[in-house]
């Protein structure tokens, strides 16, 4: 009488092979998982990729923008107020000069003749001091006194 195979096996090994058969049933479906998740991954990549050139297309161009605008309000609005504001100042210090009165000589005896006084009072007791300059000349005997 024949036996079958299986029949002459120990229940150790029979537990064995039943062991092998599922852990090679488990890695091929641990092996499919993987394909499945690098074809997923690939197709990230790939939607990431079509996403983010558009995004840095368009900051680039913003930047570009940001950049021409710059340029443009420099040399079209500070650069101009400035040349004027320093024009101005410059209208302004040169009117209050000329109100001032100061006497500059055009000569050493017009230099000889020209004395500044000066002295500082209290306006108010707790308050800040004020100086006052005189300008003497002295011309041919005459003498002429302006004050600041």
């Amino acid at each position: 009488m024949l036996m079958h195979p299986v029949l002459l096996l120990d229940d150790w090994q029979i537990a064995l092979y039943v062991v092998v058969i599922l852990v090679a049933l488990f890695s091929v479906i641990a092996l499919l998982l993987m394909a499945w998740l690098i074809v997923e991954v690939l197709s990230l990549v790939r939607q990431l990729r079509n996403e983010i050139r558009p995004l840095m297309e368009q900051a680039q161009e913003t930047v570009r923008t940001v950049q021409g605008t710059t340029e443009f309000v420099s040399s079209g609005l500070i650069k101009p107020a400035i040349q004027t504001a320093s024009i101005a100042a410059g209208v302004m210090r040169t009117i209050a000069v000329l109100r001032s009165g100061v006497v500059h000589p055009r000569d050493r005896t017009a230099a000889r003749d020209t004395m500044v006084k000066s002295e500082e009072y209290v306006v108010h007791p707790d308050g800040p001091t004020v100086a006052r300059e005189e300008y003497v000349v002295h011309s041919g005997g005459s003498t002429r006194d302006r004050s600041k």
